[in-house]
């Protein structure tokens, strides 16, 4: 008896994703052609380079049987200010005449896009030199890759570093939704919910700062400046938006923040000294605020950050060396200064994205809650901590380092962005997401009898 066996092969689909890369002019010291590595055929190629335009013109590429030399890539912009990339094929060489000194002091860099991102007609790269508002007023969504030109540090400050962008007056519609996005991006860039783009989201506005299930993204139509020090990153925009973009180095260990109701970012710079954000007055006021962070530290390295308020309250955060990525606290009261001290001058790499959200006016206490104040039993636990919504406000937010806020239709949350809003938001309760490691609550004056009672809200 003969059996006979079917086998049915299934065939899957692998899809690919790809990352751009660079690669530094120094490296290639060849005066024959060298071939560049893993280059994809349907890459574009673009320059960031702030060397000298004689060194450029000595340096040429090769593919797919046509030439270029350097110099003429530093002149390929179109009318909007953004690189007009040199499409290539897998065989990508590079030569130079240049002598070996010369090349081993060259600052700049060739930057490889996949062929994925080289179809999509609104990825665009901007190369920062001089100072440029960036339009895109009429488009339905942007990516733009930010290549921050080597500019030599003066040494004042010493901690300046040597790439630097600076974004500011930034024109959004409520309707749009923007993210920032430390490195180099990969094919995923589009897609806001994949693990590879949130693990490198630096800001975002909206921002999910509660329950993703029930609240709603919280929108800023205040944005301080942001300044950024490293070589690549992306900004991700699902609606119009407008920019003014520089290569101005600011020094932002000490930020004035320019609104009551506002976000913005704070970040290491080539050296990580303690720095600042201190926030306009509002003592008359309620309201939310926190701070999302994201880290790349040394090893036995941390970063602590410290959210002060009014009557001496305050909470600090310490971040160790274990990377943190889309980790988001809130606090129930308006900050009105925050520190970030690291544990010494080269720690590593964080990013601070801070926000204060001023939901409305105090209301003034009769002279029975001001009795009842002046014990410190009543009105502490739920004024001051918001201890008594924990039970009902605290649900989810273990999920709110992975929350994301690509959604361009954005809805009404609980807390309004905007200071002249007359409603009075739901206290939220302080809330650290899983990642943080240390979490200090300090409130003075406070009654010896109230350590027992607060001793569980403060380190549950």
């Amino acid at each position: 008896m003969r059996k006979t066996v079917i086998l049915t092969f299934w065939l899957i689909s692998c899809v690919a994703c790809f990352t751009s890369t660079s690669h530094k002019l120094k490296v290639f010291n060849n005066t024959t052609f060298t071939r560049v590595p893993n280059v994809l055929a349907g890459s574009k190629l673009y320059l960031a380079s702030f060397d000298l335009m004689v060194q450029l013109a000595k340096i040429t590429l090769l593919s797919d049987g046509n030439t270029i030399t350097l110099d003429k890539l530093v002149k390929r912009i179109d009318n909007d200010g953004f690189q007009i990339g040199w499409p290539i094929s897998s065989d990508l060489f590079i030569s130079t005449s240049n002598p070996e000194n010369v090349t081993e002091a060259l600052t700049g860099g060739i930057f490889l896009i996949t062929p994925t991102m080289a179809k999509d007609p609104n990825l665009l790269v901007y190369v920062v030199r001089g100072s440029m508002t960036l339009d895109r007023s009429n488009s339905p969504n942007s990516t733009i890759v930010f290549l921050n030109l080597h500019i030599p540090n003066n040494g004042n400050p010493a901690y300046m570093g040597f790439t630097h962008t600076r974004v500011e007056n930034i024109i959004q519609p409520k309707t749009t939704s923007i993210s920032f996005y430390s490195g180099e991006p990969d094919d995923y860039y589009g897609d806001v919910e994949n693990k590879n783009t949130t693990n490198k989201r630096i800001f975002a506005n909206p921002l999910l700062i509660g329950n993703p299930q029930i609240d709603s993204p919280i929108f800023f139509e205040n944005i301080d400046p942001i300044q950024y020090s490293l070589e690549v990153w992306v900004m991700r925009a699902v609606g119009p938006i407008k920019l003014d973009v520089s290569d101005i180095y600011v020094d932002t260990t000490s930020i004035q923040s320019n609104a009551s109701t506002v976000t913005g970012m704070s970040n290491s710079q080539l050296f990580t000294y303690n720095s600042s954000v201190n926030f306009l007055p509002a003592t008359e006021n309620i309201g939310t605020s926190g701070i999302m962070v994201a880290t790349d530290l040394f090893s036995r390295s941390n970063v602590s950050v410290t959210l002060n308020g009014n009557n001496q309250m305050s909470e600090t955060l310490k971040f160790p060396s274990e990377n943190v990525r889309n980790n988001i606290s809130t606090l129930p009261w308006l900050v009105e200064s925050i520190q970030i001290v690291p544990s010494n001058i080269i720690s590593g790499i964080y990013f601070v994205q801070y926000f204060r959200i001023v939901s409305g006016i105090a209301p003034t206490p009769t002279p029975t809650e001001k009795a009842s104040a002046s014990t410190g039993f009543s009105n502490i636990a739920s004024a001051s901590t918001g201890f008594s919504n924990i039970a009902s406000a605290s649900t989810g937010f273990s999920n709110i380092a992975t929350a994301s806020t690509g959604s361009s239709g954005i809805s009404a949350s609980t807390f309004s962005a905007s200071p002249s809003s007359a409603a009075t938001p739901t206290p939220v309760p302080i809330s650290t997401s899983t990642n943080s490691i240390e979490t200090s609550s300090k409130l003075f004056p406070i009654l010896p009898i109230l350590i027992a009672t607060l001793h569980f809200y403060v380190f549950v």
